[in-house]
């Protein structure tokens, strides 16, 4: 088995075991009181999470490709004076 694979085995398995451990219901207050299972507060949560750091990470990645100029427009190439001599490739038959 890969790492990988076990690792994400072992992650399976401690959600489960949290989400066993989480049935009870409870009241949450939003715009209206709700009654819900505590796992489904704290997935519903998680997900939220996880696409706000997605979007606050294409943010930033978005702020760094304005702030840092090309690599073209940093190095300017030195001119040396020297012209290189254009030469022809000639095929030889056999």
């Amino acid at each position: 088995m890969k790492l990988k694979t076990i690792i994400l085995s072992v992650v399976l398995i401690l959600v489960v075991i949290f989400a066993i451990g989480n049935r009870d219901t409870m009241t949450l207050w939003f715009f209206g009181h709700f009654e819900s299972p505590k796992i489904v507060i704290i997935f519903i949560s998680l997900i939220v999470g996880f696409f706000a750091g997605i979007f606050l990470r294409s943010l930033k990645r978005e702020e760094k490709k304005k702030e840092t100029p090309r690599k073209e427009e940093t190095t300017p190439k030195k001119d040396t004076g020297k012209k290189r001599k254009k030469t022809k490739r000639v095929d030889k038959e056999e």
